[in-house]
């Protein structure tokens, strides 16, 4: 029996999460021997369709809401840092499924949602009035999709703490660099 095999022996289907998927194909080496494990790996990847939700694309064992607190800076949300406690986060593909941000006690903050690479910023939400009685919500009219290379880049411009927090979830483990 593979390696790959002995790894999930005695787990059910409805046990096994996207995680454990992603975890096999770490352990299959790319040579002559090992075609019948990327064989039985192509095999339970079929079966993925399992672990996702019905009429969905992101693995429901993934969904996570990171928050990070911006004053007069921008903060960045990119897959190693939305999941951080994961090795191999930096080459997830995440689909953003809402953003809120909300500022500390009277004050107001002035928030912009935007997509970058580093060196090109793609203006998602313009400049906008940010109070803890009246707190930024952004849901994505349209699927919108991060990884390490294009990721958020949320900036206050206000000397204030704002707390931003983005909920998503994982479309693809591995390979979305």
């Amino acid at each position: 029996m593979s390696r790959a095999w002995t790894k999930i022996i005695d787990t059910q289907l409805k046990d096994f999460t996207s995680s454990q998927l992603m975890k096999l194909g770490q352990l299959t080496f790319v040579d002559s021997k090992a075609k019948s494990e990327l064989d039985q790996l192509d095999k339970l990847k079929e079966y993925s369709s399992f672990l996702q939700s019905p009429g969905q694309n992101i693995f429901a064992d993934s969904l996570k809401m990171g928050s990070q607190t911006a004053n007069n800076n921008a903060k960045t949300f990119k897959p190693s840092t939305l999941y951080d406690s994961e090795p191999y986060a930096d080459t997830y593909l995440l689909q953003v499924l809402a953003i809120c941000a909300t500022a500390t006690g009277g004050d107001t903050a002035s928030i912009t949602i935007g997509l970058s690479d580093g060196s090109n910023t793609i203006t998602l939400l313009k400049p906008t009035s940010v109070t803890a009685s009246g707190p930024l919500s952004y849901e994505p009219t349209s699927p919108l999709f991060i990884n390490e290379s294009n990721f958020l880049s949320i900036t206050n411009i206000a000397s204030v703490d704002s707390v931003v927090t983005v909920y998503c979830g994982i479309v693809a483990r591995g390979g979305a660099q």
